[in-house]
């Protein structure tokens, strides 16, 4: 059986991707051409969210630019990001079966991941601005487990 969908999030910076999967145990392989996944469409998931719905053609479906693995996991899926015409990536898996492990990680719809990137994009956004205004910054986890920020001007 093949569940193949796309991941709602539109993927602009490789490296707050890279950083989302560091935090969760995952790993971005870069240049990786092929993901993980069932190896066929049987055309047996029809979800707003599948990925043919989506535009992407079923006869790519295992094709990517890069891909997502849980690193000492063989069994698991994996998720393919894969390059669109306007430069940003799309994120395509397999979640039939729970991607073998994969939806533990990533969660059920990739909330985890989509929110883990969005954090990523974020402070490495803020950090730049910060940079090319004349901003210091540092960042500590507190007592709470939140995260403070701290931006002096130079």
């Amino acid at each position: 059986m093949s569940h193949v969908a796309v991941i709602k999030v539109q993927i602009r910076d490789l490296k707050a991707l890279a950083q989302a999967c560091e935090e969760l145990g995952l790993e971005l392989v870069e240049n990786q051409k092929t993901y993980k996944w069932y190896g066929r469409w049987v055309r047996d998931y029809h979800g707003n969210d599948a990925a043919y719905k989506n535009g992407i053609d079923p006869k790519n479906y295992g094709k990517c630019d890069h891909a997502i693995r849980i690193p000492g996991n063989s069994s698991a899926y994996e998720v393919g990001v894969v390059r669109q015409d306007d430069g940003s990536y799309t994120l395509i898996w397999d979640f039939y079966a729970g991607g073998h492990g994969l939806i533990a990680k990533i969660g059920r719809d990739g909330e985890k991941l989509t929110t883990g990137y969005a954090k990523s994009a974020a402070r490495n956004e803020t950090k730049r601005m910060a940079k090319k205004f004349g901003y210091s910054w540092s960042e500590k986890v507190n007592e709470d487990g939140e995260t403070v920020i701290t931006m002096r001007q130079y």
